[in-house]
């Protein structure tokens, strides 16, 4: 946790924090050296295939719009929470995590400078998208992970895609019953 707290936190947690943590059980120096032992096991290389780089990148052809990359983080962390998303690259996650957000606040079809920067096309992006819609049409299983993105901090976006999945679910995904909607669906 600390290594992992130093690389991806922008005010990373003081040592001295995880030696609380640790319920003392470790001291200052015991937590260094291991963190010394692990970085030099890994040769110092911690960069992986993270996708949130990859929506960063597809966010090139969305203007970099704020809203629309925030649902999408929410997106990408549900992929940290269902098994079902391990066997997609983080590329393809992100791709669809990108495509459902503008999606769900009509932002526009996935053409081919979105389908350029994500690498790829809209119906190879189908499979991760109906997962991401599954999961927002189920019943909330992590209730913690939806009240932070609840927040307005994170633009109400678990409640934003909660509520487009409760009206469009059935129009995305087989075999699925919802009350019906008026309105017309973002794609018709």
């Amino acid at each position: 946790m600390f290594i992992a707290s130093k690389y991806e936190e922008v005010l990373s947690p003081h040592v001295q924090n995880f030696v609380h943590v640790a319920d003392e059980g470790f001291s200052e120096s015991e937590i260094l050296s291991a963190e010394r032992f692990v970085l030099a096991s890994l040769n110092y290389d911690l960069s992986y295939p993270n996708p949130m780089n990859f929506l960063r990148r597809i966010s090139k052809a969305d203007n970099y719009d704020i809203q629309t990359r925030t649902l999408g983080k929410y997106l990408l962390e549900i992929g940290c929470l269902d098994h079902r998303f391990l066997k997609h690259t983080p590329s393809l996650v992100a791709a669809a995590a990108m495509y459902l957000a503008r999606l769900a606040l009509a932002r526009g079809e996935w053409d081919a400078t979105l389908s350029k920067y994500a690498g790829y096309t809209e119906h190879e992006i189908q499979p991760v998208f109906k997962l991401m819609v599954e999961y927002l049409h189920a019943p909330v299983a992590h209730d913690a992970f939806f009240r932070k993105y609840a927040s307005k901090k994170f633009m109400k976006a678990s409640i934003v895609l909660r509520q487009w999945a409760k009206k469009w679910a059935p129009k995305y995904l087989d075999n699925v019953q919802v009350q019906p909607s008026s309105g017309k669906t973002p794609r018709s």
